[in-house]
């Protein structure tokens, strides 16, 4: 056997051979890629018209197009125009407020106000509530069942609304040097609304240039605290959560809280007389029988936190629950429709005080009340 001197490897790099791309390859991807995009295209038209894209193609070559609308894209266009505002109303009225006591006469510790408040009220349609059911289509004419007018939104204009006149009693008296009040007002609110569940939220920030606010003093005039306006830069902020569940058919749950926290910026303190933080629970079952147009019952648990942060005159009073019952039917009475409502406030009969009032030092609130009221339409 022989064995040659020459190497056993090669030195020279491997030849390694490529294809060549078959010409169909890059056909077959623009195809795909062309009919990926057509369809993506023709979808976006669809969601946005109604309108296939053969027959947009076909309107803009200025060929005849017959458009068949169907009652789901006929019910999306509606939904999409969301609010149809029909009523903007604006208005000056005059509001009496009233504050009396059940233990001395109005001359001595009566306040009544008269305010011209200026107000706007939008009202509408809200086309995002429209149902399937609601829209009625026979050949070319559709019939559309509308959703009931609900008030969009409420506002007053704090630049407009003025005091007209002010009565104080002798042990609140107000100051006739006051100023008037300038304010920059922000208010923010959603609400959110389902077949049964109904939510809102509100808050607003009120930063208030010479607020005018009632203050008691230590001033005494036969036993009695008197009460005197006074006026600072004042901080208002605040805001409201309520919610309602339609547990079933008849019987609906809600509930709501709200808390407002007020500031004298000049004096850096707590605002007197600043309500304390409110929790309410309560249910409400309401029916239409046969002996009646309605008939409705309800309660409601109400806690009222005690004030954390009061003004330095403050006489804080402690934190109370109260249960409150309502129970009514509307029915026809010598012809128009009656409503007789009863109502019964602090049915279990608690005693407290209430932080707001004028004579929470020497007097109780009402014990257990019970309301009738009877009204008709005219």
């Amino acid at each position: 056997m022989n064995i040659g001197s020459g190497p056993l490897f090669d030195d020279a790099p491997p030849y390694i051979v490529k294809a060549k791309p078959s010409p169909w390859s890059w056909i077959l991807g623009a195809l795909v890629g062309a009919i990926l995009t057509a369809l993506l295209v023709g979808a976006l038209v669809w969601m946005a018209t109604g309108v296939g894209l053969l027959h947009m193609i076909g309107n803009l070559r200025g060929g005849r197009t017959q458009i068949s609308v169907d009652q789901p894209t006929v019910v999306r266009q509606i939904q999409q125009l969301r609010r149809l505002e029909t009523v903007s109303y604006t208005m000056d009225k005059i509001i009496a407020g009233e504050h009396s006591n059940a233990y001395l006469p109005k001359f001595l510790a009566g306040d009544r106000l008269l305010l011209v408040v200026h107000g706007e009220v939008v009202a509408g349609i809200d086309l995002a509530a429209l149902l399937p059911g609601n829209v009625a289509i026979a050949g070319s004419k559709v019939s559309i069942q509308l959703p009931e007018a609900e008030i969009f939104g409420v506002r007053l204009d704090n630049a407009k609304t003025k005091v007209y006149s002010r009565d104080t009693g002798l042990f609140s008296s107000p100051d006739p040097n006051l100023e008037s009040e300038r304010a920059l007002n922000l208010d923010l609110s959603a609400r959110w609304e389902g077949p049964r569940v109904r939510g809102e939220i509100a808050a607003f920030r009120n930063d208030i240039r010479d607020f005018v606010y009632l203050t008691p003093t230590n001033e005494m005039i036969q036993g009695l605290r008197v009460f005197r306006h006074r006026q600072a830069d004042a901080l208002l902020t605040g805001g409201e959560i309520s919610a309602e569940v339609e547990v079933a058919k008849p019987v609906t749950v809600r509930a709501r809280h709200d808390f407002v926290r007020g500031t004298n910026e000049e004096a850096d303190e707590p605002l007197p007389l600043m309500p304390p933080a409110r929790t309410a629970v309560g249910a409400d079952l309401r029916l239409t029988p046969t002996w009646a147009n309605s008939f409705f019952v309800g309660g409601e648990v109400e806690h009222v936190a005690r004030q954390n942060r009061p003004g330095p005159s403050d006489f804080v009073t402690g934190a109370y629950t109260l249960v409150n019952f309502d129970v009514g039917l509307e029915r026809e009475f010598l012809g128009r429709a009656t409503r007789f409502e009863i109502g019964v406030r602090n049915a279990r009969d608690v005693r407290y005080k209430n932080f707001l009032s004028r004579y929470k030092e020497f007097a109780l609130e009402p014990g257990r009340n019970i309301i009738l009221r009877v009204s008709t339409d005219r």
